[in-house]
């Protein structure tokens, strides 16, 4: 997918091949100071200026793999560093610096840095004025359609007028609940994603737009298919109107196995609204 994810999750995309503990001489609880010893002796860098992503045991290579990432960097540099040691603590191979990323590559993760984070609207907001006003730093045509449907769509801070943004997701939560079907124990399967502030096409009002997702697992995925049945519902966005908190449509539902992202809550496509309008409950 993107260059500074994938460097991000270089480890976990495996760990389907990863045990809890490694067998050699090196313990567990050891890893993380001997990693940043390798980074100090190798490279410039000090541990204080680090942050650590994630380190897991590589069971197939037998080796513990750690990213770690340069907490106060330039905006065109990835910061992440990747280490792997084996299990006496020796060095495999050259560490993984840090890389200079291009501008798309730094609107993307700029916007995934909004997911889960409680300011997110803003966040975005402040992405969708700085990108803008950088507009002519990049071309929307080599831009992936995901990114330039969120750029297009001109989320801002919420206006004087508009009803704050902790009373509109409380209004959001209980209207989860109140559909036909749900109640609260079944919202309480699933966590805020993304929120913006902004007035979607076609609807001409500003609007808080939350986009919900289970939260993944093995009890959560039994309640709902019990619950439910197959396929039951993954992903939800719910469309609050900004000036009176009332719902402005019926909530949008994705169903397992989910066919689209977050992205498309967001953008609304002719075709996405017609699919998902077409799989509801």
């Amino acid at each position: 997918m993107k260059k500074y994810l994938s460097r991000i999750l270089i480890v976990t995309c495996v760990l389907a091949l990863c045990v809890g503990s490694a067998l050699g001489e090196i313990k567990e609880s050891e890893v993380e100071d001997r990693v940043y010893d390798l980074i100090e002796q190798h490279t410039e860098y000090r541990r204080e200026q680090l942050q650590t992503l994630q380190y897991v045991w590589i069971k197939d290579g037998e080796y513990w793999a750690m990213s770690t990432l340069l907490v106060d960097r330039p905006e065109n540099i990835d910061g992440v560093f990747n280490v792997n040691i084996d299990s006496d603590g020796d060095l495999v191979g050259k560490i993984g610096l840090p890389q200079e990323t291009t501008v798309l590559v730094q609107i993307s993760t700029e916007m995934i840095d909004c997911l889960r984070e409680a300011d997110g609207y803003l966040r975005l907001a402040e992405w969708n004025e700085k990108w803008s006003a950088r507009s002519g730093e990049y071309s929307l045509d080599d831009m992936h359609p995901f990114n330039r449907g969120m750029i297009g769509l001109g989320f801002t801070k919420p206006a004087p007028g508009s009803i704050p943004y902790e009373e509109a997701f409380k209004q959001a939560h209980a209207y989860l609940a109140q559909q036909t079907g749900w109640d609260e124990s079944i919202t309480e399967l699933f966590e805020i994603i993304l929120s913006g502030y902004y007035t979607p096409k076609g609807i001409g009002i500003p609007v808080y737009n939350f986009f919900f997702d289970w939260i993944y697992s093995d009890e959560s995925t039994e309640t709902l298919r019990d619950y439910f049945g197959e396929p039951y519902p993954v992903s939800i966005s719910v469309m609050v109107n900004a000036l009176d908190g009332s719902l402005v449509e019926p909530p949008v539902i994705d169903f397992r196995p989910a066919q689209f992202s977050y992205t498309h809550f967001f953008v609304r496509t002719d075709e996405f609204l017609e699919a998902v309008r077409n799989n509801a409950l």
